[in-house]
């Protein structure tokens, strides 16, 4: 295991890890994550901002409360242990990737978000 710093482009590293760590104090939408778990790779990640939101713990990964490095330490262990574990997490994040966050869902979504809205504003039109 190294640590390697800020590195870029970070891809090649993604494509060749076992599993990704993203112990953020803070984070917006994790771009990071969703490519790694796109990649079958199960994510180590603290619980803030978007990362709970993607990472199912026990499932697609691991969450641990912000700061506690020895649970992190402990999870990457564990995963890196377990070639099993590692192999089911990745599997069930790929599958969550592919059945939410890939351009055709995403897409749809999106339509039918609009579509909502459309419906509403016709419907508020109408009472007037």
């Amino acid at each position: 295991m190294a640590f390697l710093g800020w590195v870029d482009p970070i891809e090649p590293l993604v494509e060749r890890a076992a599993v990704l760590v993203m112990t953020s104090r803070s984070e917006g939408f994790p771009m990071l994550a969703l490519e790694a778990m796109a990649l079958g790779r199960p994510v180590v990640a603290t619980r803030v901002g978007g990362l709970p939101e993607i990472v199912a713990d026990g499932e697609t990964g691991v969450l641990v409360a912000p700061g506690d490095e020895a649970a992190a330490a402990r999870a990457m262990s564990r995963l890196l242990a377990d070639a099993g574990e590692r192999r089911r997490m990745g599997t069930a994040a790929r599958h969550l990737i592919v059945d939410r966050f890939t351009q055709g869902v995403m897409t749809s979504a999106h339509l039918a978000a609009y579509r909502r809205l459309l419906d509403r504003a016709d419907t508020a039109r109408v009472r007037e």
